[in-house]
């Protein structure tokens, strides 16, 4: 579906819906989800992951001489996606999977810089790209936003209803065009290309 038309029916259901999203719905919404309004403190990060300590110590030099950190990432990382994504793991919040010895290091760096090894089941080294300190959005902050959000999961449920109604009028339509398609290859001469059908 290309966007001029989607926006057109979004148009035409609120409309035609009456669909309007309360700042009471908004609130409750909030209220019920506070836990994505409360934001952890987090880290923007890169990883490079090697299996021996020797590799490590070789990253490390390198590191030590000015070499770009995802540059290196890209070709030592011993995991392959890592290695793909040049070492780049994104956004982290405190708590949520980065493993301790990991996650005490790269809350403790300031950004622009990188750790030193960190043994694990892997010898490790993090560049800090940047943080972010713990943010608490208050409902006025965000009460446009999940307004927007909800209005549209409203919307969303009238266009796939009417996507369906769609596909089912129209389907049987183009299964009838297939057979008679079909039913007329047996008269298409030997060697002829057939018929083309129109786009």
């Amino acid at each position: 579906m290309n966007r001029k038309y989607r926006k057109y029916l979004e148009q035409k259901f609120i409309k035609e819906k009456g669909i309007n999203i309360t700042d009471d719905d908004a609130r409750k919404y909030y209220v019920k989800n506070i836990d994505k309004f409360q934001l952890p403190d987090r880290v923007q990060l890169s990883i490079i992951s090697v299996e021996d300590e020797k590799t490590a110590q070789e990253v490390m030099a390198r590191l030590e001489k000015g070499e770009d950190f995802n540059q290196l990432a890209a070709i030592y990382n011993a995991d392959e996606e890592l290695r793909a994504n040049s070492g780049y793991v994104g956004v982290i919040g405190k708590g949520m999977g980065l493993p301790e010895p990991l996650e005490k290091v790269a809350f403790s760096l300031e950004p622009g810089n990188h750790s030193g090894i960190i043994r694990g089941t892997l010898f490790h080294v993090i560049f800090v790209h940047n943080r972010f300190p713990a943010k608490n959005y208050e409902f006025a902050d965000v009460k446009e936003d999940i307004k927007k959000f909800l209005e549209e999961q409203e919307v969303d449920r009238y266009i796939s209803e009417h996507l369906n109604k769609l596909y089912q009028e129209q389907l049987p339509k183009f299964e009838i065009k297939a057979e008679l398609f079909k039913a007329g290859e047996d008269k298409v001469p030997k060697g002829g290309a057939g018929p083309v059908p129109s786009e």
